[in-house]
């Protein structure tokens, strides 16, 4: 009976958080498209090129924006559907750093914060993985901490790799050259309480509404960046 109840309780409380995800989503999309459309509308009215460029460039950030939400939803359901699948290549890190900073590079600079990135350097030059999707957890961890930390503020990534502890395996050796990769990301940031850490990593749950309020963003990407680490192994 007792099991009956907590499963009915934790029913109710997924379908709350579904709801309450939702309408996040709603003024989510809202937001970004009415700014579209109302940057778009004042875009073509204006005569002097100076102010149809500020409102492409307000246009642009806002589809960034937007396409950054609807990514995060298809992720969640391929992730509920259990379609979301790894494409493992060659590929080097220094690259995907590379491709991560391209993209928060703007908004570090825009808040006048520090970023330090500390690579140890026994660092093997190649490694075999999906690089794209390591790429999206390393973009969603360094976002946040950009998002929840103050102008002025710092930011650090560490990265290294360990032997990968093979099945049965007391002595810490590797199995056919598995390597154990490590990215820690560390900032000057709100900080976040222990109880909300509970949630944190929770589809459809973010720390609490407040912070949706304040600072945006869908809630979805710690859960899906944990739901590809796992299907990595890790």
């Amino acid at each position: 009976m007792k099991n009956l109840v907590r499963a009915q309780e934790e029913a109710l409380a997924s379908t709350k958080a579904k709801s309450d995800f939702l309408s996040n989503m709603s003024h989510e999309m809202r937001t970004p498209m009415n700014a579209i459309i109302g940057m778009t509308s004042i875009a073509l009215a204006a005569g002097e090129q100076e102010k149809k460029d500020y409102c492409l460039a307000k246009i642009e950030d806002a589809s960034k924006h937007l396409l950054g939400v609807i990514n995060d939803i298809l992720d969640m359901s391929k992730i509920e559907a259990q379609k979301f699948q790894l494409s493992p290549i060659r590929f080097q890190f220094d690259k995907v750093l590379h491709r991560v900073l391209a993209v928060i590079n703007f908004r570090v600079e825009e808040k006048r914060q520090q970023l330090a990135i500390h690579v140890r350097e026994d660092m093997p030059k190649e490694l075999m993985g999906d690089d794209l999707r390591l790429s999206q957890i390393i973009t969603n961890l360094l976002s946040n901490a950009v998002k929840f930390t103050p102008e002025g503020g710092r930011i650090t990534l560490d990265a290294w790799t360990e032997p990968f502890p093979a099945a049965g395996d007391q002595s810490g050796g590797a199995a056919m050259g598995e390597l154990l990769l490590w990215v820690r990301v560390s900032d000057t940031g709100i900080g976040i309480s222990e109880d909300q850490q509970q949630v944190l990593f929770t589809s459809f749950e973010q720390a609490e509404n407040s912070t949706t309020r304040k600072y945006g963003g869908t809630g979805l990407g710690l859960a899906i960046s944990r739901n590809i680490v796992e299907m990595m192994g890790g």
